[in-house]
């Protein structure tokens, strides 16, 4: 809704923001975030409550996010991982009746909360007034 509302001119909320880098932080914006049609109008908000709306829903996402994350999923990601990496070379060895089968195995590799984290960062969200 805020990509639709300012029409790519980001400028027009930068008013409201603390940060004097809100140029990089609106751009990062609209690259982390997808560009999804909203059928609802928009016009009975005003750009600081649409801006205010949109910084309080994206501290939610943030929260829940970390908090998934944080959640244990990771453990048990790596528990099938490390499954994986245990029982698939017996398995294609029995299966094709020769451990040659296995010079290319590379085991996966274990998940943690900076992977994570890195492929999947929380949203730069800005600072208002």
């Amino acid at each position: 809704m805020m990509r639709k509302r300012c029409g790519g001119n980001w400028e027009r909320f930068s008013e409201y923001v603390v940060e004097t880098n809100w140029p990089s932080i609106f751009a990062n914006l609209d690259l982390q975030l997808p560009s999804i049609e909203f059928s609802q109008p928009s016009w009975f908000l005003s750009d600081r409550s649409a801006l205010r709306a949109f910084v309080e829903s994206g501290k939610r996402f943030n929260s829940e996010w970390s908090r998934f994350v944080d959640s244990g999923i990771v453990d048990q990601l790596n528990d099938q991982r490390m499954a994986y990496n245990r029982d698939y070379p017996i398995e294609k060895a029995c299966a094709f009746g020769t451990d040659a089968v296995l010079e290319d195995f590379e085991p996966l590799p274990m998940l943690t909360r900076e992977w994570f984290e890195s492929q999947y960062p929380l949203l730069s969200l800005p600072a208002l007034y």
